[in-house]
Formats: C-alpha cells, sequence, structure tokens
C-alpha cells in the first residue's frame, strides 16, 4: 500500500515555487557583491566547503536508500529552515547555520519512535553490514575525494619533493659561473654532491659550501636522467648570504660558491604511478592527523591552547616563524586559511582541501557517539552480542551521557576555536 506523505501549510506547488525563486536570488546577489568586490575567492570557498558537506551527506543518503531504509531529511546547515522541497517521502532543503548537514533516517537507536509500518524499512532493523555501509559512507566520500586532489596535484601539478631545483644563475663579476661551466641548466634537480645528501637538501648545500676551491661531483635529475657533472666551486668569505671575494671582509671564514639559486623541487608522476603515491600518501597524512590529535587533547597540547586563550588579543597573525603549539581551527580558521589557499593558486588550494577531507574522514570515524565511527562501534557490538535467531540491540539509553558530554565538548571547542581565530588568527602558510 502506497503511504501519502503529509505536507507541511504552505508546501504547496506556487509557495514552494516562490520560495524557490527567493533562495537563489538571494544567493545570485551574494555572488554579485562577491564579483563586484573582487572576493570571488570567497565564493568559490563557499562552494567546495558546501560541495564536500553534501557529498558527505550524498554518502550516507545513497547508502540508506540503496539498503532500502526509510530517509525522511537531507539538509545541509542546522537551525531554522531557509528553503526546502520534498520528493517522495523526504525532504529535501537548506537551514540557517552553515556548520555541516545531516541524513535522517528513521530508526536510528532503540530510543526512537517508529511507526510499525516503517519498521522493517529502519535503520536498527537493517542487516549488520546495511548499518556499517551507510555509517563510513560519509568518511569514505571524503577519502575517496582527498584521494582524487592528492591524484590531481601529482599528475598536473606536482608535490614538493625532497631535493632542490636550480631556479637561476647569480651573476658572479670577473669570474665564469661555476655551475654554467659544468653544465648545470634551470630546473635541474641536485640529486647528491660526492654521494653525501641523497634526500637532504641542507647537506647537499653543506657539502658544496665545505668544499671552497675544490671539485666537486654534482649527480642532478634532468628530466628523468641522472647526470653526473663536475664542479669547482668559487672561494668566497664571510657568509652564504653576505658574500665577499675579500677574506678580510668576512673575518676569514670561507665557504664554496656554486653560483645558482634554488628552490624546492616539484615531482610529478604518471598517472599510472600517482595511483599508489596518492595511496600511500592519503595512509600518511591519515596517520599524521591522528597523531596531531593525541598531542591536541594532550597535556601539553591543553596547556598551549589555554595559554593561547588566555593572552591577550592579537588580530595580526603571527608569522609562522613564531608560531608553536597546536592550531585550533573552527570554522572560521578554516574560512579564512581556505580563501588564503585560493588566491594562493589551484595546488595550494587542492593540497589544502585534501587536508579539509583528511580530518573530517577522519574525525568523523572516532568511535564516540554522535560521530559517525559511534554509529558503527555500536553496529559492531549489537553483531557480537546477537546469537542466531535472535537480534541484540543496544540500550541507547545508556550511550545518552557520553553523546551529550561528546556534545559538550564540540561545543566547548567550537565555541574556543572561534574566539582564538578571531582574536590570534593562524598565520598564512601559503605565503
Amino acid at each position: 500500500m502506497a503511504i501519502e506523505q503529509p505536507q507541511d501549510p504552505g508546501s504547496s506547488t506556487g509557495g514552494r515555487s516562490g520560495a524557490t525563486a527567493l533562495f537563489f536570488v538571494v544567493v545570485a546577489g551574494l555572488l554579485a557583491v562577491a564579483y563586484a568586490t573582487g572576493e570571488m575567492a570567497v565564493a568559490a570557498v563557499v562552494a567546495a566547503l558546501a560541495a564536500m558537506i553534501f557529498l558527505h551527506e550524498a554518502g550516507h543518503f545513497l547508502m540508506a536508500k540503496w539498503g532500502k531504509m526509510k530517509v525522511t531529511d537531507f539538509f545541509l546547515g542546522f537551525g531554522p529552515k531557509l528553503w526546502s522541497f520534498r520528493r517522495g517521502e523526504t525532504e529535501y532543503g537548506i537551514k540557517a547555520i552553515p556548520a555541516g548537514g545531516f541524513v535522517r533516517v528513521v530508526g536510528m537507536n532503540s530510543l526512537e519512535k517508529v511507526d510499525p509500518r516503517d519498521e522493517a524499512r529502519s535503520y536498527r532493523s537493517a542487516p549488520f553490514w546495511r548499518k556499517i555501509s551507510v555509517g563510513v559512507a560519509g568518511s569514505v566520500v571524503h577519502f575517496l575525494l582527498a584521494f582524487a586532489m592528492l591524484w590531481s596535484l601529482l599528475v598536473f601539478y606536482g608535490l614538493p619533493a625532497n631535493q632542490l631545483a636550480v631556479a637561476g644563475f647569480t651573476h658572479i663579476p670577473g669570474a665564469t659561473n661555476p655551475a654554467l661551466k659544468a653544465g648545470m641548466r634551470l630546473g635541474d634537480k641536485l640529486v647528491s654532491v660526492d654521494g653525501i645528501g641523497k634526500g637532504d637538501p641542507a647537506a647537499v648545500l653543506a657539502q658544496i659550501r665545505d668544499h671552497p676551491g675544490a671539485p666537486v661531483r654534482i649527480l642532478v635529475d634532468r628530466n628523468g636522467r641522472l647526470l653526473h657533472l663536475t664542479a669547482t666551486p668559487l672561494t668566497r668569505y664571510g657568509t652564504p648570504a653576505a658574500p665577499s671575494s675579500s677574506s678580510s671582509a668576512g673575518a676569514g671564514r670561507r665557504f664554496g660558491l656554486l653560483g645558482i639559486e634554488v628552490r624546492q623541487a616539484i615531482a610529478r608522476s604518471s598517472p599510472a604511478a600517482a595511483v599508489p603515491q596518492s595511496g600511500s600518501t592519503l595512509v600518511h597524512m591519515v596517520g599524521t592527523y591522528l597523531a596531531g590529535l593525541g598531542h591536541l587533547f594532550s597535556p601539553s597540547g591543553i596547556s598551549a591552547i589555554a595559554h593561547q586563550a588566555a593572552a591577550p588579543p592579537n588580530p595580526a597573525p603571527r608569522s609562522a616563524a613564531t608560531t608553536s603549539g597546536p592550531q585550533l581551527l573552527g570554522v572560521v580558521g578554516i574560512a579564512r586559511l581556505t580563501v588564503q589557499a585560493a588566491n594562493a593558486g589551484v595546488p595550494q588550494l587542492l593540497a589544502w582541501l585534501t587536508f579539509i577531507n583528511v580530518a573530517l574522514g577522519t574525525v568523523n570515524m572516532l568511535p564516540l557517539p554522535p560521530l559517525d565511527g559511534g554509529h558503527v562501534v555500536v553496529a559492531v557490538y549489537e553483531r557480537l552480542r546477537s546469537t542466531r535467531g535472535r537480534s541484540y540491540r543496544a540500550d541507547a539509553a545508556r550511550l545518552l551521557p557520553l553523546a551529550y558530554a561528546m556534545f559538550a565538548l564540540i561545543v566547548v571547542l567550537e565555541v574556543t576555536a572561534l574566539y582564538l581565530n578571531v582574536a590570534h588568527p593562524a598565520p598564512n602558510p601559503f605565503n
């Protein structure tokens, strides 16, 4: 029997069309203001973050629908409803507070009252693997997005490598440039010097500086080909930042000067090679983020956050060199850094959005209610407690104190992050 869904007052076709038109007029107006003020990066940031939230919730929604579960709500944001429409048994829309989104599946726990006609389609009545698929879907979407962004970075832009590349040649009066004499070209990557420094840019530079006037063997990577070159660094005195050809100008300190300007090398990969590289990088990022979370909630991390909060407000961002301790980012901080990444260029934006997806995917899978990982743990526990022919259902009432405590912690963290992001903004790492 088909069940007719009741409609809200004023949800007739005409009223809905008017609300829809008004919503899109407001959006169009905001985009026009962003364009007129030259802040299209902000619009791009909002669109990117909204897309990530939408895809996260779409993951839950599609897996629930695939499992024949009843989904009543699919919303971006929380709080008062701004705009919505109904298709079948599901209401779709946008709410006023842009701090996430939600998909409501009937019967998510044992406390929820469900119409007996819908019990067979509730989350709690679904098979174990269906529950797991719904629970992990949002984080899986984030990890897939992060993987796709890493792959795109490796193939189209490249990632910073632990090598130095020749970015230019310095003008050396009265002498021929040693690097040019040796046959170096722009873009050559310095692999090692005298067999020393492979994977260690600082050791490569130190080996050159430590051999003034003495030939050194330099291994360079030129478009994937390894070449052995020999160069004799010029003898200079003083410091590399202020060299002099006279020993009297530098208090007798001698060092070698090769006559090159260097930058961090960028390594690009083929589409096939980028697949395993993206996977390993993603795993490494998850591990690094988990370690960062552990440090954040350690006594030293909590103490550092408290010290930052107690310090006098300083709305001018500190330099990266003077920043210490964990950086607690909330919605404001994430939005600011995303705008900075967008202004820095596509590679920086992709790298930052990759990090955001890794963070969201990892946090959501923490085994604590009300996070997605909490639902997964409950499903696993119920599976272990179930016997043949009898399904066990966890008592959700016992989990409520933990859920409330987690919710309170999230609120405290968000409020603290909001204050810190305004009073003590993080430095721009994309300069």
